[in-house]
């Protein structure tokens, strides 16, 4: 339980540094759409599919904002096709995580 926690909070570190910089600026590195946003797509959208999205969701209105940019993108829904959802491949219950870190 302290490994989970401990990670968790890494994870709440790393979008809080997220929140900051789209405060600042529509993507994460500046104004265009860019290899940041590119890298950090996947384990965000990996956690939404594990239902931790609440993380975020809760608390980091910018970050949802910007998980919502890029789901607009064409090359998101060419990406993410149905079936690479690992809820979709796998027997996954949904997570239930501690918010207050």
């Amino acid at each position: 339980e302290e490994q989970v926690r401990a990670s968790l909070e890494k994870l709440d570190l790393t979008l809080q540094r997220m929140e900051a910089a789209l405060l600042e600026h529509s993507w994460l590195a500046g104004e265009e759409y860019s290899l940041a946003d590119v890298v950090a797509t996947p384990p965000i959208d990996r956690m939404a599919d594990l239902g931790m999205s609440a993380m975020w969701t809760e608390r980091y209105p910018s970050v949802t904002r910007w998980i919502e940019g890029v789901k607009s993108r064409p090359s998101y829904d060419a990406t993410y096709t149905k079936g690479t959802r690992a809820s979709e491949v796998f027997d996954i219950k949904q997570i239930s995580i501690p918010l207050q870190l």
